[in-house]
């Protein structure tokens, strides 16, 4: 199987965003087979976290989606369905897309957050980070790895409010995909962590631990990410249930 990430720049309001996601993007994705699909969307219940955008190199992206296929060749050329070419004519209505194979690191299943029941689309509580990493020049592939997965992990998830942490390592890129990343990273949050800072940084009412964990943080992201590359997008997070 393999995992592939779709970034979609798609200048529409909120509600046509979670519509063409839902009710378009996903019975197609459905159509091909995909599994453990999520999706992501610059709506209204993120709006109080518009301070952490940050944006450097990427567009001005509104969608994030992520699917395993058996092989991301069902996207294009010989292997693809008719529901493949659908997806891709509905994509080409948007602004800009860039998509990606990726391998997984699951250290956090935000999954684990939602309540067992019969819907086919839930949203996953609170609001997700969705980080686009490129490895900082000169530094060296395998010391980049080294430091992001090994030596940061730990220091993120024990200095932040995170419920939920993937990594994504950019394997390769897909036609017709112009951003140059190197890895996609989303962190999911409690609402509290949109508008404070302890909450944020697990230091709930406690301002000292607070400005010790987010010197923590940063002392360790400046070992790893070049800062006028990183691009940040606070965006909604929902869970898609597989059809059998």
């Amino acid at each position: 199987m393999e995992k592939i990430v779709y970034l979609i720049e798609y200048k529409t309001d909120h509600e046509q965003l979670y519509d063409f996601c839902a009710r378009q993007l996903i019975p197609e994705l459905h159509g091909l087979g995909a599994k453990s699909i999520s999706f992501g969307i610059c709506d209204d219940a993120v709006a109080a976290a518009s301070e952490k955008r940050y944006l450097t190199t990427a567009p001005d992206y509104t969608i994030y989606f992520s699917f395993f296929l058996p092989t991301a060749l069902m996207l294009d050329g010989w292997l693809e369905n008719d529901s493949a070419k659908k997806l891709t004519s509905l994509l080409k209505s948007t602004n800009r897309y860039d998509r990606y194979v990726v391998n997984e690191s699951l250290v956090l299943d935000p999954a684990n957050s939602l309540e067992n029941n019969e819907s086919e689309i839930q949203r996953i509580p609170g609001w997700m980070q969705l980080a686009l990493l490129t490895k900082p020049e000169p530094m060296k592939r395998e010391e980049w790895l080294e430091t992001w997965l090994y030596s940061h992990t730990q220091i993120a998830v024990e200095t932040q409010s995170t419920f939920g942490y993937i990594q994504n390592l950019v394997q390769r890129f897909l036609p017709d995909s112009r951003l140059a990343i190197d890895g996609v990273v989303t962190e999911h949050f409690p609402d509290a962590a949109m508008t404070s800072l302890e909450a944020f940084y697990a230091a709930d009412d406690d301002p000292q631990k607070q400005q010790q964990n987010e010197q923590a943080m940063m002392e360790s992201c400046a070992r790893f990410i070049d800062f006028t590359s990183i691009n940040v997008i606070p965006m909604s997070a929902y869970s898609v249930a597989d059809k059998n």
